[in-house]
């Protein structure tokens, strides 16, 4: 470590001293456990964040085939209108006929 934090340590017995040492090691260790965890955290939350970009187009352009596919039926069924009316119309003429 650096000097600072060795010259507390000056004049304890060689178990504290050890210990000491045991614990730094420990803190340097978690230290990278958490550093790697944060990275990890943000690539995870990165990619949330991509994954919902995505999820958002996807929706609008789902909502945006659900509006033209309401449209084709809204026409299929003005056809079909269209269609048993002029079928009527020309029943009503063959009997006339």
């Amino acid at each position: 470590m650096s000097w600072a934090e060795e010259d507390w340590t000056v004049g304890l017995p060689g178990r504290a001293l050890q210990k000491v040492k045991e614990l730094q090691v420990q803190q340097e260790r978690l230290n990278r456990e958490r550093q790697q965890k944060q990275l990890q955290l943000d690539s995870t939350q990165t990619s949330l964040n991509k994954q919902t970009v995505k999820y958002e187009e996807v929706r609008g352009e789902l909502q945006c085939v659900q509006r033209e596919l309401q449209g084709a039926r809204e026409e299929v069924q003005a056809g079909v209108c269209v269609r048993e009316r002029l079928s009527q119309d020309l029943q009503v003429k063959q009997t006339q006929v």
